[in-house]
């Protein structure tokens, strides 16, 4: 007995060594008006943000890693047809080796009592670093039909065999939804074949929000972050692969909300691999109060963290970044990490630093 609570005592010390310390560093940062927030640090470090307001996609730009933030240019803007409403977000930022920055999103086309017209995922792209934007291709086009009926989340990556990528969610039905891929043979000009079925082909489940970081310099051990409901209300999962993305296996919840209080949900993961740790982002109800709504139907569904030191084999427990905000992401600058999400108390886009170490 006394050599197995010193084995379980040093399993405890281990695991507290082992583990990840996640600190707010410096101030909340309000970079615009606007929702879904997502950014990335561009080859001569300027910070770009992204958020989506009214017909827009936009961004801002600091050289001061958010100090300071310019003025909002436009990547994507489209007027309401007559008798149509466009629903433009879900913008996700990518710059290329060459420099060129993408950005793909969701365009979506309704009538005007809310019924889906037309399902876009579209890229544009820029060539100075972020301020004048140019439509550059449609990547996926359809109308709602059976097996048809959203497009959310596109996610952009290079492939192991140096082919750009986009992976969004795809929802079948009211039940169902999955992760889906296409492939550029041409730097995002155009895109090759619909690739379904990389998560929950086989499954009646709604996953959905992908997004991916490497486990390692080889591109070919992956790990991907999504939302399902696989197991009662929505929880942060996992899937891993280890030929560059052509397959995913070992599905796994990382993050269940539902202790102390069943029924509370999370969701909208962001993930990156900083210099070995891995650093999930998602939005949770978890404190909130009995009643409140998710995601965001009232306050008290946060911005959280948890961390990896094992290849995403084990998890810490969560670390509360932003309160009172849903929809964001992650992203890595410098030794920091940037963690965003849309303040709907405030209807700003609204980040905060954080030291992982």
């Amino acid at each position: 007995m006394r050599y197995l609570n010193i084995l379980t005592t040093l399993a405890g010390l281990l695991a507290a060594v082992t583990a990840a310390t996640v600190k707010l560093d410096g101030k909340p940062i309000t970079v615009g008006d606007g929702g879904y927030p997502r950014a990335i640090v561009l080859k001569d470090n300027t910070l770009v943000a992204s958020y989506a307001r009214g017909n827009s996609i936009l961004v801002r730009h600091s050289k001061d890693e958010g100090i300071t933030w310019s003025e909002e240019y436009v990547v994507r803007n489209q007027a309401n047809p007559t008798g149509k409403v466009v629903d433009l977000n879900n913008a996700f930022l990518y710059q290329k080796p060459s420099g060129e920055v993408l950005c793909a999103y969701r365009r979506h086309i309704k009538d005007t009592k809310d019924n889906l017209l037309e399902l876009n995922i579209d890229v544009s792209h820029s060539t100075d670093g972020g301020k004048v934007w140019n439509y550059i291709s449609s990547v996926n086009h359809d109308v709602p039909r059976d097996g048809v009926i959203g497009f959310w989340e596109p996610f952009l990556r290079y492939n192991i065999d140096g082919k750009l990528e986009v992976y969004w969610a795809h929802e079948i039905s009211a039940t169902n939804q999955d992760t889906v891929k296409k492939v550029s043979e041409d730097e995002g000009k155009s895109w090759g074949p619909f690739t379904p079925g990389m998560t929950g082909v086989d499954k009646n489940v709604r996953d959905g929000m992908p997004n991916f970081a490497s486990l390692d310099s080889t591109n070919k051990n992956l790990i991907m972050a999504f939302e399902t409901n696989e197991v009662g209300p929505f929880k942060v999962w996992t899937v891993t692969s280890s030929n560059g993305g052509k397959s995913w296996g070992d599905r796994k919840i990382i993050f269940s909300p539902e202790t102390p209080t069943a029924g509370r949900q999370a969701g909208g993961p962001g993930i990156v691999n900083m210099n070995g740790t891995l650093v999930v982002s998602f939005m949770t109800n978890q404190d909130a109060e009995v009643g409140d709504g998710y995601p965001h139907a009232k306050p008290g569904t946060d911005m959280k963290v948890i961390t990896s030191t094992d290849k995403g084999n084990t998890w810490s427990a969560p670390v509360t970044v932003i309160e009172d905000a849903a929809w964001g992401g992650i992203t890595v600058v410098d030794d920091r990490a940037l963690v965003l999400g849309a303040a709907y108390t405030t209807g700003k886009a609204a980040a905060q630093f954080i030291t992982v170490a």
